[in-house]
């Protein structure tokens, strides 16, 4: 395994992750990072095949790189395949992780060997909506504070993760900045995209090909690997990136002293995670 890479800015040692979303990203050489995190969290539909998911485990394994699994929130028939994925990894490495978006899923993985579950983003409950920008410069202090927590941080919460083995959760890096305590689960940090909101519906595919979904996706052509969008709002003081069914923003700098906030991972976005 490579070794965690020192920050320049003075950071204590921190462990990078590069994230994939897409097999073709991995075809260039990436240098600096001790993980690979592998799959997707916002689309079903985006989960990699069994021989993807070989050609990311070889990447990693050839680099002596500790490997991820990045799993969405699922229907059953989605959670069978991710079953298969989940099986595929154990035949390759002693242990990896899993990035679980779904509480089902993690009823399925709870207690497998080999198998290290972590809370992903969909689950921690950030409060990210942009629009906060607009009323921190008249929020009390305690409020404020409330508003850069995360729900999985709150005592019930990191006593209910860690009864059921769940030792890690992921973070966003919010415009209004991130609060946590000492005694918070070890926790990742994703740049330079946060997620801010997902669907079922993919507006992507809708603006691609002029369909209409009512409910759900029903049909994925994969048009998000085709185009992105960016949204801008005149009450919205973020842009917003919008690719397949979910939207982003750019964070690009990170807090200062990632220790004090129990972070010690830093996640590494290829582009917009879709």
């Amino acid at each position: 395994m490579q070794e965690p890479v020192l920050l320049p800015r003075g950071d204590s040692v921190m462990e990078r992750a590069l994230f994939v979303s897409d097999i073709e990203k991995l075809k260039d050489e990436k240098k600096g990072f001790s993980r690979l995190y592998f799959g997707n969290e916002f689309c079903e539909h985006l989960l990699p095949s069994l021989k993807e998911l070989d050609e990311a485990l070889d990447y990693a394994e050839e680099r002596g790189m500790e490997f991820t699994l990045v799993t969405p929130y699922a229907t059953d028939k989605a959670v069978t395949r991710i079953m298969a994925l989940i099986g595929r990894a154990k035949k390759s490495c002693e242990k990896f992780e899993v990035v679980i978006n779904d509480w089902g899923l993690f009823r399925k993985i709870n207690g497998m060997p080999a198998v290290e579950p972590v809370l992903g983003r969909l689950l921690t409950k950030q409060k990210r909506g942009p629009r906060l920008l607009n009323i921190l410069d008249k929020t009390p202090g305690a409020m404020l504070d409330h508003f850069r927590r995360a729900c999985a941080d709150s005592p019930a919460m990191t006593a209910y993760l860690s009864e059921r083995g769940i030792k890690r959760l992921e973070l966003d890096n919010l415009l209004q900045g991130i609060s946590r305590d000492r005694q918070a689960l070890k926790a990742s940090i994703y740049t330079p995209f946060s997620y801010v909101t997902t669907s079922r519906i993919c507006v992507t595919s809708q603006a691609v090909n002029g369909r209409t979904f009512s409910r759900n996706i029903t049909y994925c052509n994969k048009e998000c690997r085709m185009c992105s969008f960016t949204l801008k709002h005149g009450t919205m003081p973020a842009t917003l990136y919008l690719k397949g069914n979910t939207q982003f923003i750019k964070t690009e700098t990170l807090p200062k002293r990632l220790e004090d906030l129990n972070i010690d991972r830093i996640v590494s976005e290829d582009g917009l995670p879709m």
